[in-house]
């Protein structure tokens, strides 16, 4: 509490208009010299056990990043308001003068977290959304959790006259049934604080008719490990039962991802910031974005001579790196 009553101006915030914004946890000492960079951390304090994990076990080891780059880090509880980006805690905001930037990432790899901060130093995000299309969507307080669903063609013995687009029009209405939290939208333009979760299916019919459906489900962050998968134990039926096994199929996947969203030590972990908290600006929160620093006059430089062999240093932690990459919506979640 000591340092939250010295940062006089987002304590003043605070107070304005009888309101309760947010508490800051550790913010900028009133008289400090202006922060060129900052590294936010929203967080909901108490409210779960993937908070408690993270503010004890992951939170530190972002500490460490941020101090050997040389950002200041602000913790930030967002429950009493919040930029409306702000959609999940914890969320993890990098800003300067450039711009804004938000972690798409897991929570315990800090050296992904030190990538992002050191890119979007130099490259911030864009603004263009995520376009889906057709994709299921689970709406929970101001996050919204997507699902993106590959099913592949039926391998093995195929019936016959099988046509895959009657097919998968079929097992895509039967995954919706068998869905709860997620419902099926026609278009969805999510934000960098949505979180995803990709369900694949691999139906194999036998020759006698049985069909075998081996399931895997991904996070958005980790396209090669999967987080819950069947495949050694498939869903197992006649042909004929194919919708059936497709909705327990679907109903597996949801449960797999409520799992993983409440597992504290999976990464993938999140509280869903209410839709009732109020949605304050960042300059109302204490974190405008920082000025760009003046810059310097030319300097003379005098007549020299040159060396002729040079050696090539690894970057330090103001400099950009060597080569730098972006990709453009939607793929611009991917940057390093």
């Amino acid at each position: 509490m000591r340092d939250f009553f010295k940062a006089a101006k987002p304590f003043k915030a605070l107070l304005a208009g009888g309101a309760l914004l947010p508490v800051l946890l550790g913010a900028p000492a009133f008289g400090e010299a202006p922060e060129a960079e900052q590294l936010i951390v929203f967080v909901q304090p108490g409210l779960s056990e993937v908070d408690r994990v993270f503010q004890s076990e992951q939170l530190p080891a972002i500490r460490e990043v941020a101090s050997d780059l040389g950002v200041p880090l602000h913790v930030v509880a967002a429950g009493s308001g919040a930029p409306a980006e702000v959609a999940v805690t914890p969320l993890i905001v990098f800003q300067n003068h450039r711009g804004r930037s938000i972690y798409q990432g897991r929570t315990t790899t800090p050296g992904r977290i030190r990538n992002f901060m050191r890119t979007s130093r130099f490259v911030p995000q864009g603004a263009a959304p995520n376009r889906r299309e057709r994709i299921p969507v689970w709406p929970n307080g101001r996050s919204r959790v997507w699902a993106p669903l590959k099913v592949s063609a039926v391998t093995g013995t195929q019936p016959a006259g099988y046509r895959h687009e009657a097919f998968l029009e079929e097992a895509l209405e039967s995954i919706g049934r068998g869905l709860t939290h997620f419902q099926f939208q026609p278009a969805a333009d999510l934000g960098r604080a949505d979180r995803g979760f990709y369900m694949d299916f691999y139906p194999w019919l036998a020759p006698d008719g049985t069909l075998y459906l081996s399931l895997a489900l991904y996070s958005q962050f980790d396209c090669e490990s999967p987080i819950f998968e069947k495949k050694q134990d498939p869903l197992i039926g006649p042909w004929k039962e194919r919708r059936k096994l497709f909705e327990q199929a679907a109903a597996l996947m949801e449960a797999a991802v409520v799992r993983q969203i409440g597992s504290p030590a999976s990464g993938d972990a999140f509280d869903p910031v209410a839709a009732a908290v109020p949605r304050l600006s960042w300059e109302e929160i204490g974190f405008p974005l920082p000025a760009a620093p003046a810059r310097a006059g030319a300097d003379s430089i005098p007549d020299v001579a040159l060396a002729r062999v040079w050696t090539l240093e690894g970057p330090g932690p103001d400099d950009p790196p060597m080569i730098q990459f972006r990709f453009p919506a939607p793929l611009d979640n991917y940057a390093g």
